[in-house]
């Protein structure tokens, strides 16, 4: 199977899931896909590497299995937005799901750091792609919320 193959029957699968409501504006429906496409990829990039971990690392901890669930939370996102249709709330689900990653990666990590500072900054450049002023807004504040909290 060569990579075109793949992505074509990538693209075509998020075509099928795309909410119904989304079809009739091209750049809805765009914003649909791509989220739709991001999370399925990233929520199975995470599935596929767990077998594989416990085959070279061994059985996870509580904290590396924490760490799992926060990456398979994009897979419920595009389940939500697939069934509802609602890409604010997605992309809000997404933003604060991405927090809640970084989050407890640096709470577990020992804090604040400038790593942490620079995947935070990320939080509201992809809440962007929602094309939405106050999905931007809430996920700065989600981000500056985090920053804070990890900071006391």
């Amino acid at each position: 199977m060569t990579f075109k193959s793949l992505t074509d029957r990538l693209q075509a699968s998020a075509d099928t899931l795309v909410h119904p409501s989304a079809r009739g504006d091209a750049l809805n429906e765009l914003r649909h896909r791509a989220l739709l496409l991001s999370h399925l990829l990233c929520g199975f990039m995470a599935v596929a590497a767990i077998p594989i971990y416990i085959a070279f690392v061994g059985e996870p901890t509580l904290v590396e299995s924490i760490t799992f669930i926060w990456l398979t939370v994009p897979l419920l996102i595009a389940a939500f937005l697939s069934r509802t249709g609602n890409l604010e709330a997605a992309h809000l689900l997404s933003a604060a799901s991405f927090v809640g990653l970084l989050s407890t990666v640096a709470w577990l990590s020992g804090g604040l750091s400038v790593s942490y500072a620079a995947w935070m900054v990320l939080v509201p450049i992809e809440a962007a792609l929602s094309g939405s002023r106050r999905v931007v807004i809430a996920a700065i504040f989600m981000a500056l919320l985090s920053v804070v909290a990890l900071d006391v």
